[in-house]
């Protein structure tokens, strides 16, 4: 049995009618806001593989059909945003029960049309026509969240400092105190600086996929992405002509092997391994391991170098920022559009990288006919 004949089992009893123009506002809603599977799949399973008859679009309706299920009447369509609605001829508990066993049998039959979608899309991937999901916006939000979370905990280490208590001999207990507190005060900038780690190299990542899209260096993307980070960073940047760049990957580098490898790895290296000494206990495999910061007997980045590592994100950022042809990139991805890879898409938009000023009003004009197109206005 073929996947496009288990779509047509799943849906068995589910069969067509006939309605005339005016039928849709004799129905009533009894599913509404379902998002899965999506609008589109629902379309191919109903008009594409069934060949139920679509009667067309209707105020934010592209498209709704009619059919028959146990001897009630319902249609079914889509909304705005890809989600999509049963309505039943008559609303009541038996309708709305049904219509939970057609939901049933939509989501049983999308498993199997999806596999078959797969084949289909998978062959356009390999030939280079896809974009990439533009997740600029919620990775710059987490990376802005644990940079403002370390600025105030640094705030707080500094204020901390400020009420350092006078040594007692008679009395050790409120300086005991106050280093207590010190060390919770760092160990939250450590903490927060990890996470924030992370997630900056994260975006760079992301980073590098887009400008790949755009310099379209001489290899696929697949290709691009199996090389290393080092590889990958110097196949879209100009270390080698650029002294700005050079400086940033060398301290990038840094911070990666020396704090985003271990977060990531779960410390799972060499560093970490101890050997029992006679007569001395547990040792490292080299003392000179016990300079990395994420290994010490403290395990935490200090003060100092959350502050270096955060101006080395944040000077990065703004060199290409304000730098062509890099100023442009990020310019479209911060409107959120899909990042192209298919070569045609890319040229178009490359055609109005002219200037700053005229990139930006056309992104912002695509920006407002497209969320008018998604509100289906137009």
């Amino acid at each position: 049995m073929t996947d496009e004949d288990k779509i047509k089992e799943a849906m068995h009893g589910i069969e067509p009618i006939v309605m005339d123009a005016n039928a849709l506002f004799r129905f009533q809603t009894v599913s509404w806001g379902n998002y899965m599977p999506p609008a589109y799949i629902v379309k191919l399973i109903f008009i594409n593989i069934l060949g139920f008859d679509n009667y067309g679009d209707f105020e934010k309706i592209k498209w709704h059909t009619y059919f028959q299920y146990k001897n009630i009447r319902f249609m079914i369509r889509d909304y705005k945003f890809g989600s999509w609605s049963i309505e039943a001829q008559e609303k009541n508990d038996i309708s709305e029960k049904l219509s939970g066993e057609i939901s049933n049998k939509v989501i049983k039959a999308s498993r199997y049309l999806d596999k078959i979608l797969y084949k289909i899309l998978k062959q356009d991937v390999q030939q280079g026509r896809f974009f990439l999901i533009n997740i600029y916006s919620k990775l710059s939000n987490i990376c802005s969240f644990f940079s403002d979370k370390i600025s105030t905990a640094i705030d707080d280490v500094q204020n901390h400092s400020d009420q350092k208590p006078e040594i007692n001999v008679e009395d050790v207990e409120p300086f005991n105190r106050w280093v207590s507190e010190r060390c919770d005060f760092e160990t939250a900038v450590s903490n927060y600086a990890a996470a924030y780690i992370a997630s900056s190299f994260a975006l760079l990542e992301f980073l590098l996929d887009v400008v790949y899209a755009f310099e379209r260096p001489n290899l696929n993307f697949f290709e691009f992405r199996n090389k290393s980070w080092n590889e990958r960073f110097g196949t879209v940047f100009p270390i080698q002509t650029n002294p700005e760049l050079k400086k940033a990957y060398e301290e990038l580098l840094h911070i990666k092997k020396a704090y985003r490898n271990p977060l990531s790895h779960g410390y799972a290296n060499e560093v970490s391994l101890l050997v029992p000494m006679p007569s001395t206990g547990l040792v490292p495999l080299s003392y000179e391991f016990l300079s990395h910061e994420f290994y010490s007997v403290f395990g935490q980045i200090s003060v100092a170098n959350v502050r270096q590592i955060k101006t080395v994100f944040d000077t990065f950022i703004e060199y290409i920022s304000h730098t062509e042809p890099w100023s442009f990139y990020l310019l479209f991805i911060e409107q959120g559009f899909p990042i192209p890879i298919e070569q045609k898409a890319v040229s178009v938009v490359k055609s109005q990288m002219t200037d700053i000023e005229s990139f930006d009003a056309y992104l912002k004009a695509r920006s407002r006919y497209e969320d008018a197109v998604r509100n289906r206005d137009i």
